[in-house]
């Protein structure tokens, strides 16, 4: 690929989304890890964040094809709108990116591959069916970010099957609640529902955390 090819598949990614899939597995990986009396390793850490990197711009260039038309006829000044790429070269990129990162996860265990798998498939239903749908776009988004703590915790204990993972239940709950209200709250920016789902956000969070807090930190 030249440089000016490059360059011109840099501009589809939005970097501040995937330092923000960084945070997520990793918060994933280092709850899993302290429950764990494997050091964490260096070389799965940065293979985790490579996979994340790969997944994330994926499906932020999916998401851009599947907006494309819309895109085009508000006159956004995005990289496909303009012709600067085509559709069909971008979501060919997209999807070796995200066949590329199932394929790093796989490598570390089955499982990674299997949370990696997972997470494609919610960002995919979300970039072409949910995203414009306050309340399935919102779940949706909220279940992929929780997927990207089960990921996290994945890589971290690389034995037994993905549903084991779940044992660090509480954090997970937590993100999807979280992600989910955040996510209506800014749908509904002005509406009188927003002042009651800001409340119910910080009452679930706290409580999700203290339940998580007495169940597996306090023992």
């Amino acid at each position: 690929m030249s440089e000016g090819s490059s360059r011109v598949y840099q501009q589809l990614i939005r970097f501040p989304l995937i330092f923000t899939a960084w945070s997520d597995v990793l918060t994933g990986y280092f709850i899993a890890a302290t429950q764990t009396p494997e050091a964490p390793h260096p070389g799965r850490v940065a293979m985790m964040l490579a996979v994340m990197t790969f997944l994330g711009a994926g499906s932020m260039t999916l998401c851009d094809c599947f907006e494309y038309e819309s895109d085009k006829e508000h006159g956004r000044p995005r990289t496909l709108p303009v012709g600067v790429i085509s559709v069909h070269a971008a979501s060919a990129v997209a999807f070796i990116q995200i066949l590329l990162s199932i394929a790093g996860a796989t490598v570390i265990s089955s499982s990674a591959g299997l949370a990696t798998v997972l997470v494609a498939l919610f960002l995919l239903v979300f970039a072409s069916l949910t995203r414009a749908m306050p309340f399935w776009g919102a779940a949706t988004l909220a279940l992929g970010r929780g997927l990207n703590l089960l990921l996290g915790m994945a890589f971290a204990h690389r034995e037994g099957p993905l549903v084991a993972k779940l044992e660090h239940w509480g954090p997970v709950a937590a993100v999807l609640v979280f992600v989910f209200l955040v996510t209506q709250i800014a749908s509904e920016e002005r509406h009188p529902r927003r002042e009651r789902l800001l409340r119910l956000t910080g009452a679930l969070t706290v409580l999700l955390a203290l339940f998580h807090i007495f169940l597996y930190v306090l023992p």
